[in-house]
């Protein structure tokens, strides 16, 4: 049962049954394989996540060659707005899929401009960079990046998930802020 709002919610179970059912999932399974391709190529760990009833849920975690202070299970909820995957999530879903999510992680009915012009700013900033990017959002200390994944726009493309190898790219120029990944 939730505290804040009285309503029975799923448990950890529950959540890793969801997690199983949605790993299974053909999406799922075509971007899992590119996982570690990706992982090898960049010695860091990488994850896939798809939205969730309550925002974005890891599904998938291939450790990289540097250790980490502490790892995300597979089966965790994202936050919005502290987690690259989250800032993805809202730069490339609907508002109206969202926001319900985001006030529910934020405990509150309604978004103050606040909220929302840090939203905007989240959105812009990965919408023209085609990559969200956070500094020590869920792990203390660690840079991380998150891209969509979709499927090429022609057969003629390569079968591996373009967005994703675009979104890590070696080429990129990064701020000194951002190069510690």
């Amino acid at each position: 049962m939730s505290p804040s709002s009285g309503h029975y919610d799923m448990g950890p179970a529950m959540r890793r049954l969801g997690v199983e059912s949605l790993r299974r999932m053909d999406e799922v399974a075509l971007v899992s394989e590119h996982l570690p391709g990706l992982r090898d190529r960049t010695s860091h760990a990488v994850n896939l996540a798809v939205w969730g009833d309550h925002g974005p849920v890891v599904v998938r975690w291939e450790y990289g060659a540097h250790a980490l202070p502490i790892t995300v299970r597979v089966g965790a909820t994202m936050p919005l707005l502290n987690s690259a995957m989250g800032a993805a999530f809202l730069a490339h879903l609907p508002e109206r899929l969202t926001e319900p999510v985001l006030r529910a992680q934020l405990e509150t009915e309604a978004l103050d401009a606040a909220t929302r012009d840090r939203v905007d700013r989240i959105r812009a900033e990965v919408l023209r960079e085609g990559v969200s990017t956070t500094v020590g959002g869920v792990i203390p200390g660690v840079t991380s990046l998150a891209a969509p994944c979709s499927r090429p726009a022609s057969p003629s493309r390569s079968s591996s998930p373009s967005s994703c190898r675009r979104g890590v790219s070696r080429s990129r120029t990064w701020p000194a802020s951002r190069r510690n990944c």
